[in-house]
């Protein structure tokens, strides 16, 4: 084995010359044991040993464990040719026009209803539903040989909904392309 000193003087070893599966790269034996390959034009021959232009941590990615190494990148060329289609000019025209819509809306009115009551309750009475009505007791406390909680009136509240046609007028804009060869000018 070779020696490699790095470019801040620290020795590692060569441990693998090029070979034919990978003609252009040498394996190094790093001096905290891991190992790293680079590429051989990387080495320079002096005093019997080898000279390694970069520091040996440059070698390890950040990160990577020891024994890592260093990927070998080559850039390829792809050539080829693309079709240039002809120019074709579009224009958009903007139009608008006037149009009458009817639109259905949707509105809801409350209906309050007092009913009187005067049924003796003995505690607060919830509000409750019967059907599209909702009902909200009134309580009242009305004084007789004792107190008694009595129910007076209820308040049966309903939705009703219509429908009601209103007829608007509404903007609406429209595109339209206009097609034209590349040789006119606009």
């Amino acid at each position: 084995m070779s020696v490699v000193v790095d470019s801040v003087g620290r020795e590692g070893r060569l441990v693998r010359r090029p070979s034919a599966d990978e003609p252009d790269t040498v394996t190094l034996a790093l001096p905290d044991g891991s190992e790293a390959r680079v590429p051989a034009d990387w080495l320079q021959e002096q005093d019997g040993g080898y000279r390694l232009a970069v520091p040996f941590e440059e070698l390890r990615e950040p990160g990577a464990p020891s024994g890592a190494t260093i990927p070998v990148v080559e850039e390829t060329l792809e050539v080829g040719t693309e079709p240039i289609e002809h120019a074709v000019q579009l224009r958009k025209v903007v139009r608008e026009e006037e149009q009458r819509i009817t639109q259905p809306l949707l509105h809801e009115d409350v209906e309050i209803e007092r009913v009187r009551v005067d049924r003796p309750v003995t505690g607060a009475v919830s509000a409750r539903e019967e059907g599209d009505t909702l009902i909200i007791p009134l309580l009242e406390e009305e004084i007789v040989w004792h107190k008694r909680l009595v129910v007076r009136e209820e308040l049966r509240i309903r939705k009703r909904r219509r429908v009601e046609a209103r007829e608007l007028r509404v903007s609406r804009r429209r595109e339209d392309v206009i097609a034209s060869s590349g040789d006119e000018k606009s």
